[in-house]
């Protein structure tokens, strides 16, 4: 007998609730609702449990189990059961259970995840559970993953939560101060998790790519500048004479041997992107190439310089995060089968009011969203022009494309700083189709959660 084959013949029989053997189950016991206590107080089971007799020959009821519990509790006299000749194996329970409860009353996400992970854990194939439970294979997939991580499992458990939610915790399993931070992002704002989770990423890659470059240049002897500290660019010094006619900047190789020579390692998008840049914090053992040019304080910074650069720091990063969650939402935006209904509109706005942002240099995203290899090949080549020619149902999408893709090849760290324009044109209209905005985009956007005053 196979899973897929379960032997339907089946009696009836009527046994006092005691004398049945209740099945694991894949679902929590729930506690019994006092109507249903009641209903059955007053009238009996009336539909029959299904179970089958085990080698001992008692019967084992593997659907029905909230009945017999209710029955014993309001001690009834006895409790109907079709008795069948059902698959006993760990992975048939499983199965049944699974395909049952699941067009009954929605079995939670947490109950589905342990039970393909039970499934796995009984030898099944996630080709074999999907067969079998009639779930796409992704969905199988992601809930063993789940289901192997103690802090995915805790995550899904302990709050309503979606499966691909859940999947971020798996990602920092083991690691107790990023679950315990996602954990409090879940509770208090369960929309910004996957921005969460991306900063935490890209913390994690910055701190490691900054301790390389770091160790190349003081193995160099070159000091890195403190994060407080401050330093002028050498680049406005000299060491020409006051009355020289001209006032060279400071060679790069000659400065290396000042005292005062440091740099500043910035490090950002998940260590993908460096900047070193070289100050000198002596600048007494120089002149100024400029008299009507003050030198800006050097040393340590004061307490609101720190504060200032503290936010500056944290908005930066968040930006960075909040880019890559937002490119991923703007690429499924544009596999949905329809578009939002304004999207002409914007489309038309942003070729209009904003034309100043619309390049074809500037299509890369377009390209990108829309899979079509980006070709120079000709003045003339455009993929995405033949996209539309040899499909024109894709115009919509396309032209939307081209103008999304606009605003990003813009959009970069000045915008929470600026809060341009087209800031708030492009980000408010993410927001409307449904784009979580993370805190850095709502002040790029000039967008406020106070209420306005009646």
């Amino acid at each position: 007998m196979t899973i897929e084959n379960m032997i339907a013949v089946a009696e009836l029989v009527s046994l006092a609730p005691e004398q049945i053997v209740l099945e694991d189950n894949i679902r929590d016991e729930a506690e019994l609702d006092a109507g249903f206590l009641a209903s059955i107080r007053e009238h009996g089971v009336l539909e029959p449990c299904i179970g089958y007799r085990n080698d001992a020959g008692e019967v084992v009821v593997r659907d029905g189990k909230s009945r017999v519990r209710a029955a014993r509790e309001v001690g009834a006299a006895s409790v109907p059961v079709y008795v069948t000749g059902r698959e006993r194996t760990e992975q048939a329970r499983v199965v049944e259970q699974l395909v049952t409860n699941e067009h009954r009353a929605a079995l939670t996400a947490a109950e589905k995840v342990a039970a393909f992970r039970q499934l796995e854990l009984a030898g099944l194939s996630v080709t074999k559970i999907a067969q079998a439970t009639a779930t796409d294979k992704a969905t199988v997939k992601a809930s063993i993953a789940v289901g192997k991580s103690e802090a995915a499992s805790y995550a899904i458990a302990s709050r309503p939560m979606a499966l691909d939610a859940a999947l971020v915790f798996a990602e920092f399993d083991g690691d107790t101060e990023a679950v315990e931070a996602l954990m409090q992002v879940a509770e208090d704002d369960p929309e910004s998790l996957a921005f969460y989770a991306e900063r935490i990423r890209q913390d994690r890659a910055n701190t490691a790519k900054h301790a390389e470059v770091a160790a190349e240049y003081e193995a160099r002897g070159v000091r890195i500048l403190a994060a407080d500290e401050q330093g002028v660019r050498f680049t406005r010094l000299t060491d020409a004479e006051d009355d020289a006619d001209e006032k060279p900047a400071i060679d790069p190789e000659a400065h290396a041997a000042c005292p005062g020579h440091a740099v500043s390692i910035e490090v950002y998008r998940g260590g993908e992107a460096v900047t070193v840049t070289a100050w000198c914090t002596a600048p007494e053992n120089h002149r100024q190439r400029w008299s009507d040019v003050p030198v800006k304080q050097v040393g340590p910074m004061t307490d609101e310089q720190k504060a200032e650069r503290k936010a500056l720091i944290a908005n930066n990063k968040a930006w960075d995060a909040a880019e890559v969650v937002r490119r991923e939402w703007v690429a499924s935006l544009l596999t949905r089968k329809t578009l939002p209904k304004d999207a002409a509109a914007f489309a038309a706005t942003t070729l209009t009011r904003h034309a100043h942002l619309v390049r074809e240099d500037g299509q890369g995203y377009a390209h990108k969203w829309l899979g079509v290899e980006q070709v120079y090949a000709s003045r003339n080549a455009n993929a995405l022009a033949e996209l539309v020619e040899s499909n024109p149902a894709k115009a919509g999408f396309v032209t939307l494309a081209v103008a999304l893709s606009a605003f990003e090849n813009n959009a970069n760290r000045e915008w929470h700083r600026q809060q341009p324009e087209a800031a708030a044109a492009y980000l408010s209209r993410l927001a409307a189709w449904g784009y979580h905005l993370s805190d850095v985009e709502k002040l790029a956007a000039r967008i406020t959660d106070e209420p306005e005053a009646a």
